[in-house]
């Protein structure tokens, strides 16, 4: 899981943020279309947006549509 960190005064290069997470929790998998995401998901439309809320409870469910998983090495 990851935490976002807002900056009080925005970094060189116009970030006002950063997300850090534990690099052991990364996975690579097939891509997923929105058809996925929305039978998990039905209020999403389309995967336009960079950040939704979406309910925790049914990220198993979307973690048993996800193919190819991987964990790789750093």
């Amino acid at each position: 899981m990851g935490h976002v960190y807002v900056f009080q005064t925005p970094e060189k290069g116009g970030y006002d943020g950063a997300l850090h997470f534990d690099v052991n929790s990364i996975k690579v998998f097939d891509p997923v279309g929105v058809e996925v995401v929305v039978k998990i998901w039905p209020r999403v439309k389309r995967l336009g947006r960079a950040k939704w809320s979406l309910d925790p409870k049914r990220f198993a469910a979307f973690e048993r549509e996800l193919t190819s998983v991987e964990t790789p090495t750093f």
